[in-house]
């Protein structure tokens, strides 16, 4: 892990970068390390701000158009099997999602659905029970 770079060495790097000088002369002046400055200039580019941003926590896997996506495909589908939604959101989407994955956005966005399966009902089960149906 490095050093703490200032943000006004920061500032200094991005102004000069923009007044036209090449990051090999900027390396040269601050005699600092070639990959410093270019991570520093990357980031500058990308977000346009000197300041270092955070990160916390893993990278979403699904943008908020695909979780929109798989939201309304299992409202619209709620009786299906999980296996079937998933199925069906992985063949018609670029990205693919495991059942893991599956049950955290519906634990996260509260998915309702509706799962019967074949002993659901309490009916079926009245049989331990020594009544006669």
């Amino acid at each position: 892990m490095g050093r703490h770079i200032p943000d006004e060495v920061r500032r200094v790097i991005c102004t000069t970068l923009q007044n036209g000088i090449r990051v090999s002369q900027i390396v040269r002046n601050l005699s600092m390390a070639q990959s410093t400055v270019s991570k520093i200039v990357q980031q500058f580019r990308k977000t346009g701000s000197t300041s270092k941003v955070k990160w916390y926590g893993r990278k979403e896997k699904l943008s908020i158009r695909h979780q929109r996506s798989l939201a309304r495909m299992t409202s619209k589908n709620r009786t299906h099997p999980k296996q079937q939604i998933l199925n069906e959101f992985n063949s018609g989407s670029d990205v693919k999602i495991t059942m893991r994955t599956f049950d955290r956005y519906s634990r996260k966005f509260e998915f309702k659905r509706k799962v019967f399966g074949k002993n659901s009902s309490w009916e079926g089960n009245i049989d331990w029970l020594g009544f006669d149906g």
